[in-house]
């Protein structure tokens, strides 16, 4: 039983050591989800469909507890397109070098149930899921 009586609440989360989930508006086990970033270099003298440089900007990964976090994590990195344990950004230009820079942020350790809510709220704001 929660401190509002017969259903636990957000504020009982932080207490049983959950997190509270939003969508599905109940605590829910705390987890340890990783966002990894990666990124390509497309350059002029680049052939089409090949890249000049990739990489990982964050091979280690920043981690979330919930499903809701890496969503959030993945609107304020600018994602337009993605589904799965992967999402990219549209790119952006180096004005001085011409060179294209997009980044690419991949999911770890969300099951299929945290994958299914991050779809759902990437489309709700935008989001080209496939």
């Amino acid at each position: 039983m929660g401190k509002g009586g017969n259903v636990l609440m957000e504020e009982d989360c932080e207490d049983l050591g959950m997190a509270w989930s939003p969508v599905r508006e109940r605590c829910v086990p705390k987890k340890k989800l990783l966002l990894k970033q990666s990124y390509d270099i497309v350059t002029e003298e680049t052939r089409e469909g090949d890249v000049s440089e990739s990489g990982w900007e964050n091979e280690e990964g920043s981690e979330y507890e919930t499903a809701e976090e890496i969503a959030e994590a993945l609107r304020d990195n600018g994602v337009i397109e993605g589904g799965d344990t992967t999402y990219r950004t549209e790119g952006s230009q180096d004005m001085h070098t011409g060179e294209w820079r997009t980044d690419y942020y991949h999911i770890h350790g969300a099951d299929k149930e945290d994958l299914k809510i991050i779809e759902k709220l990437m489309k709700s704001k935008g989001v080209h899921v496939y």
